[in-house]
């Protein structure tokens, strides 16, 4: 009898560490991120996701064995940033944390565990119930007769940095090194997971021109006779011109690539004929009748006019972006000879 007791007693024994869902005395795991050199256009709208875009979570081995929890055992999941609720920049639910820099700010989510009948989180906002900050509860659960115990083995993350209102296009290179995104605080190990970005800064995307930013770009089209028109819509060969772009602070993160955009509106009298073709009339110092102008890009689609037409995504250094231009024909009459200039302005904005 006494043996049997005994045995009875010896296969039921768990170690302390394991009833108690605890982690080894001294446990801190700091997880480094270093998300590099990033950048937020000029004029990238508010509300734009600066990086990751399109990012999942991502999963982390705990760096010791895996811990089973026979008992129920919170964490509470904080931050030392600000703490922003009810952003119409972010999903409905989600909190905005402010790192310092103006009008960047995170939204993080991380969890322990999965999104399981294992687990419960409080309040459940954000991304899967696991935004920033919150509470999470692990605790064994029974199915049936079956009592199943979670473990703990490895833990998820997902953060995005969000533009959140208008950035000073001056502000140089901004440091994240050193920024807390989450700890974990056990109600039983007391403080055992930090996230922290160990490098990383963030900068302004955009170039400068060559002179002054009212700089002129003069497209000789040469002279052509009025004989070379064969009818509506038939053009002279094109003439290439090119618009210089100089000292580009651009991405080279792989998903944070700037985009450039050229938006060309009509000046000096000169009328939009076919926005989407790129046609632009004659201006107020022609003479000529019957022919307009049209813009086209480097592959000679036309560049369409009075929109912001994307150009080319674009890193650090000088650029020279390549355009075309070429009389054509309005209409079946037949033009008459003069003078034949348009007059365009261009405004460049990154995104």
């Amino acid at each position: 009898m006494n043996l049997r007791k005994l045995a009875t007693l010896t296969g039921l024994y768990l170690p302390l560490q394991a009833l108690a869902c605890e982690f080894p005395a001294g446990f801190l795991q700091r997880v480094s991120l270093d998300p590099g050199n990033l950048v937020v256009g000029r004029d990238a709208p508010v509300g734009t996701v600066i990086y990751p875009v399109g990012g999942g979570f991502q999963t982390v081995k705990l760096s010791i064995e895996r811990i089973e929890c026979p008992q129920e055992t919170t964490f509470e999941v904080t931050t030392p940033l600000r703490q922003e609720e009810g952003s119409p920049w972010v999903n409905p639910g989600e909190v905005l944390l402010h790192i310092g820099i103006p009008n960047v700010a995170l939204v993080v989510a991380t969890s322990l565990g999965t999104h399981s009948g294992y687990w419960q989180y409080i309040p459940g906002q954000g991304r899967n119930g696991m935004g920033v900050p919150h509470r999470e509860i692990v605790r064994p659960v029974q199915e049936g007769s079956t009592i199943r115990v979670p473990f703990l083995s490895s833990f998820v993350y997902d953060y995005r940095l969000v533009k959140v209102g208008p950035i000073d296009p001056g502000m140089g290179p901004q440091s994240l090194n050193g920024l807390t995104l989450a700890t974990f605080t056990s109600s039983r190990s007391g403080r055992v997971l930090e996230l922290v970005f160990t490098g990383g800064t963030l900068n302004v995307a955009q170039c400068g021109l060559p002179g002054s930013p009212s700089q002129q770009v003069r497209v000789p089209m040469g002279t052509w006779q009025v004989a070379q028109f064969a009818g509506a819509g038939s053009f002279t060969e094109s003439r290439e011109f090119v618009i210089s772009l100089r000292n580009c602070v651009g991405g080279e993160v792989p998903g944070n690539s700037p985009t450039a955009y050229l938006r060309l509106d009509p000046r000096n009298g000169s009328p939009v004929l076919d926005a989407p073709q790129g046609i632009i009339g004659l201006n107020s110092e022609s003479d000529a009748t019957g022919v307009g102008v049209q813009v086209l890009q480097y592959d000679r689609t036309p560049v369409r006019l009075s929109e912001e037409v994307p150009i080319f995504q674009f890193a650090d250094g000088d650029f020279e972006i390549p355009f075309a231009a070429r009389y054509i024909q309005l209409a079946d009459r037949a033009p008459t000879a003069g003078v034949a200039n348009a007059s365009l302005s261009f405004t460049l904005t990154y995104k």
